[in-house]
């Protein structure tokens, strides 16, 4: 552990996707992901930092797929989940996409 990034706070990053409704089966994605992010926080995190990884069930709705928490996107399954998200990233980093 080098602890290059320990004096940064953590900023979450998340995913939602369908874990119930009818798309579910796409739910082993986050599944996957979350056993991913907990392998890398057992080895020590990525130069020393835990990675804080949320994820929620958005059922492919938008309104389920916003939360406060998450800063960080990865891995959405669907358009109208990723449009909801839009918003923040346009006004946090200044993009668009």
């Amino acid at each position: 552990m080098n602890g290059l990034g320990a004096a940064v706070p953590a900023r979450p990053i998340g995913q939602t996707l369908p874990y119930s409704g009818p798309a579910l089966a796409y739910s082993v994605i986050g599944r996957t992901l979350l056993a991913y992010f907990k392998m890398l926080n057992e080895q020590d995190g990525v130069n020393g930092r835990k990675i804080s990884f949320i994820s929620l069930d958005d059922g492919l709705q938008p309104r389920r797929a916003r939360d406060p928490r998450i800063s960080r996107v990865v891995s959405q399954l669907g358009v109208p989940p990723r449009q909801s998200f839009q918003p923040m990233a346009s006004a946090e980093d200044g993009c668009s996409r």
